[in-house]
């Protein structure tokens, strides 16, 4: 029975659409294939699976130092390797891309059309050199920059 407690109850997760394999550069782990990951998650019941890999495919703005390796060319080849095989469980492939400030993103829409999906970051502001920083440093400050991110790149 589940346990239950201030009103919820514990739940088992069956869909994670934010997975990054080894093709991104913050997961290098040999372990992080994509036949791991489908085989892992198939074994421990998951439904929908999503690999997300990071890219930046922009025809404006050069990519970042660590963005230069993840061109998007690796998520074209994961759609098509996963779209081209029959699985157990529901996959689909898209990317993590980037807001590097408000209106301008890491990816056209002509790629945007090759995927399943795109997950749109807009909090990547560890990238000091390449996402534009909050010039007011204050929460309220780092929350309207934030929040200005976020519109941006939902409204895309």
């Amino acid at each position: 029975m589940p346990r239950q407690g201030r009103g919820c109850t514990d739940m088992k997760i069956y869909s994670d659409m934010h997975i990054h394999t080894d093709r991104s550069l913050c997961c290098r782990s040999p372990e992080q294939t994509v036949d791991n990951i489908i085989g892992i998650l198939t074994k421990n019941g998951m439904k929908k699976i999503g690999f997300a890999d990071h890219l930046w495919h922009s025809d404006t703005v050069e990519p970042s130092e660590w963005y230069k390796r993840m061109n998007g060319s690796g998520n074209l080849e994961l759609h098509k390797y996963i779209h081209s095989h029959s699985w157990e469980i529901e996959i689909q492939v898209g990317c993590e891309a980037d807001t590097m400030a408000p209106g301008v993103f890491g990816m056209t829409p002509e790629l945007r059309e090759k995927l399943d999906y795109v997950v749109m970051s807009a909090s990547h502001f560890h990238m000091r050199n390449f996402v534009e920083q909050p010039k007011d440093l204050t929460p309220r400050g780092i929350a309207d920059h934030l929040l200005e991110f976020f519109k941006s790149a939902a409204a895309s």
